[in-house]
């Protein structure tokens, strides 16, 4: 099913995949997309945890990634779900194509770099699982 649903993604061009469904409203409305944030090298310390993504998953993913809207075609709302798709999500949150600019949901470049730097980490669901051991 995963691979069925990224064809599906790929197939619809990224305009259509735009949901209205809440979260915060894209000031630009339409204008270029500024988009700054930069692939971390390192796991930074302290190391994010999945109680700092959480929030923002919740606020910027879920209006669309819920399991209940077309455009989202895949929910984002459990830590299983979310490190799932750990390739799709940390392309897609990098590149800034998620949120779809027109989507009227706003990710500032902060709340990309935390997202990116827990995935960077190898995703810890708390931080008693100790430092995570990666390059």
């Amino acid at each position: 099913p995963r691979s069925f649903l990224r064809a599906l993604l790929f197939a619809l061009p990224m305009g259509a995949v735009a949901c209205r469904g809440g979260g915060a409203v894209n000031k630009n409305d339409g204008a270029a997309l500024h988009c700054t944030v930069q692939a971390p090298t390192t796991c930074p310390q302290p190391f994010p945890v999945y109680a700092d993504v959480q929030p923002i998953f919740a606020r910027r993913c879920n209006p669309c990634h819920n399991g209940l809207s077309k455009d989202g075609p895949w929910p984002l709302k459990s830590y299983e779900e979310i490190t799932s798709w750990y390739d799709d999500v940390r392309s897609y949150v990098l590149t800034c194509q998620m949120p779809p600019p027109d989507s009227g949901v706003d990710i500032s470049d902060e709340e990309r770099l935390v997202i990116l730097q827990w995935l960077r980490c190898d995703y810890p669901l708390t931080a008693d699982a100790g430092v995570p051991d990666i390059d």
